[in-house]
């Protein structure tokens, strides 16, 4: 708590900082600086699950309002920057270690305190260490032996019983009463293994064979305890062959090249998965598709029927199958014949679309998203109408919007350039050569609450990153988010539109998003802003990539605009596009050099309709070297 005031002959503010003079010299009294926080105890522990393992690191909680930022390295104290992302207001932090790089090693575990009223931070790190212990490795179970017909071989499968912190297995087999040696098979990758024994110079098993197996950890001689064992066993003891399965039944999905496949299980033993296999009633069985037990039917996607026309014959079977090495599969059923039918043909009006979504873009905007319809393919655009509950109807052309399954326009103009929600209506048809096919219609309530727009970087170094966005109308805050997690929250109006991101990893790539706050609701995430830091001062890299905007349609319909932010160190800026058209064609590949001066911005020339835009910018410096190139930016 800041105790301290200055008065200015009418009011008092809080001072920054208070001193006091001895009588010799002046010496600082507030704030008195962070002491280095006590470690009390560090411990490894395994917490299960994804998490694994941990260390749990206990410290003496400083007098005041503090929290505590923890992190670990492995063979160095870790940075204060390697502090930041966990912060603790206890005594007690778990930190990471189960890496499998790390067992064995000591690891380096910081704590370092900061002071929640004034965003100081302590000026030591207290460090511990510990060196982390590799989990110890448990023994397979339901290990199965079972002879393979007509071979000198037994085919092994045991069930895992151990995480994924493990490097393999050992098996071994032998003749336990003839007093041979155990015959063994290192660095077995997965839980089953054909254990061939003319591989050991043996002609076959006897009654007393058994086999055995362990899993092998991390580190040297670092071995479970042995499975039980297992025999083979005569032939008689094998799992049984699987029963023959009934043919399947087939149906087209609606008016589409998919089909469902649907059957009943197998008598006798239960299967352990299925078999499908399907093709041209003229031609072999394929593809072959495994699903596994538990599952009675299986829809079979477009692309399997590549060609296929209405009157084309297909035939389909189904296997019942085990696992592999547990006894005999089934045979095939018989086949079941199927026919397409009434699937659209190439004159045909287009279906109707799905609407599935109608929500606020931008202040301005709406943005609406449909499935295409389920025929008539080759659409050349869709005709769209929007109606707010109480204003005008506007009627839209949306042109080449269809991009082959989920669609959508995402700067829908509105009828009275909205700023506030309301009920919307909104209607779409999809059209081609051959005619309109039936309307759509879609209601619903879009929010008030808007992103904020504009987004764009500010001074960028190797370790911070300044956001600026526009202001949003009647929003009380904004939350700033950094690859996902919020790094920042601004109030209005004291520190307006923008903020610095700070604690970053050099020559790094972020994603910034900015959300809008409001008295009880808050607004969808801004369009993604992508920015990579600069290098460390120290690392000798090349210069960093500026950020780029572009804009379409300006500073005219058939032109465009590209402006970038400076980079520390650079004396002039390269810029190179391509121009294409869906049809072929454009303006093709363009490089601009050596830009006069330290230029900013440049306007493209002018674009034929429907030409996509693809822009980079890189900083060059004095020595005419290149740094990196910036993310691609488009703009149609």
């Amino acid at each position: 708590m800041n105790d301290y005031h200055v008065f200015n002959g009418s009011t008092w503010h809080p001072a920054r900082e208070a001193y006091k003079h001895n009588g010799s010299t002046w010496e600082k009294v507030w704030p008195k600086g962070i002491p280095k926080v006590n470690i009390l105890s560090v411990e490894q522990k395994d917490v299960g699950g994804a998490v694994g393992y941990v260390a749990v690191i206990k410290w003496e909680k400083l007098e005041g309002r503090y929290d505590y930022h923890v992190g670990a390295r492995e063979g160095a104290p870790p940075t204060l920057a390697e502090l930041h992302a966990s912060e603790e207001t206890g005594d007690t932090a778990s930190v990471f270690i189960g890496r499998s790089d790390w067992f064995g090693k000591t690891v380096f575990i910081g704590v370092v305190a900061r002071d929640l009223d004034t965003g100081e931070w302590g000026k030591d790190i207290a460090v511990t260490s510990i060196v982390v212990q590799p989990p110890v490795p448990v023994a397979p179970t339901g290990l199965r032996a079972t002879l393979t017909p007509g071979s000198l071989a037994a085919s092994l499968s045991w069930t895992d019983s151990v995480t994924s912190l493990f490097t393999g297995y050992e098996v071994q087999g032998g003749n336990i009463k003839g007093g041979s040696p155990w015959n063994t098979a290192f660095n077995v990758s997965s839980n089953t293994y054909e254990f061939d024994t003319s591989q050991y110079g043996l002609s076959g098993f006897g009654e007393s064979w058994e086999f055995r197996v362990r899993t092998k950890g991390f580190g040297t001689n670092n071995f479970s305890g042995w499975s039980s064992p297992a025999r083979p066993g005569p032939f008689k003891d094998v799992v049984q062959q699987l029963g023959k399965m009934a043919k399947p039944t087939v149906e087209q999905v609606g008016r589409t090249k998919r089909v469902r496949v649907s059957w009943t299980p197998p008598p006798g033993p239960a299967p352990k998965r299925y078999v499908l296999q399907f093709g041209r009633w003229h031609e072999n069985y394929s593809p072959v598709v495994d699903i596994p037990a538990g599952t009675l039917s299986y829809e079979i996607p477009e692309a399997s029927f590549p060609g296929a026309r209405s009157g084309d014959t297909w035939l389909f079977r189904i296997q019942a199958a085990n696992a592999q090495g547990e006894g005999l599969d089934g045979p095939p059923s018989d086949h079941e014949w199927f026919d397409f039918a009434n699937l659209p043909v190439p004159n045909e009006a287009p279906g109707r679309p799905n609407i599935t979504k109608l929500t606020r873009n931008t202040r301005t905007n709406l943005r609406l998203e449909w499935d295409k319809p389920l025929w008539g393919g080759d659409y050349d655009d869709y005709f769209c109408t929007l109606k707010k509950s109480s204003g005008e109807q506007r009627e839209l052309t949306l042109k080449g919007r269809d991009n082959g399954g989920n669609s959508l326009w995402t700067d829908l103009d509105t009828p009275d350039r909205v700023s506030t929600g309301g009920h919307w209506t909104v209607t779409l048809t999809a059209r081609n050569r051959h005619g309109s096919g039936p309307t759509a219609t879609f209601e619903a309530d879009v929010s008030a609450f808007y992103a904020p727009e504009n987004l764009r970087a500010g001074k960028v170094t190797h370790d911070s990153v300044e956001v600026l966005w526009d202001a949003v109308e009647n929003a009380t805050a904004y939350a700033v988010f950094s690859n996902g997690e919020i790094r920042g929250f601004t109030p209005v109006p004291d520190a307006g539109t923008n903020a610095e991101v700070t604690a970053l990893t050099p020559n790094t790539d972020h994603v910034f998003q900015v959300v809008a706050v409001f008295d009880g609701a808050v607004s969808e995430g801004s369009e993604e802003l992508p920015v990579r830091t600069a290098a460390a001062p120290d690392e000798g890299l090349t210069l960093p990539a500026p950020v780029v905007k572009l804009e379409r349609n300006k500073p005219a319909w058939n032109k465009w605009q590209a402006s970038w932010t400076s980079v520390d160190g650079a004396t002039a800026y390269r810029l190179k596009w391509t121009g294409n058209t869906p049809e072929g064609g454009g303006h093709g590949s363009h490089t601009v050099r050596d830009m006069a001066g330290l230029s900013y911005q440049y306007t493209g020339t002018d674009l034929a309709w429907n030409e996509t835009v693809t822009c980079q910018v890189a900083a060059v410096d004095a020595s005419g070297n290149e740094g990196e190139w910036s993310l691609p930016q488009n703009a149609v």
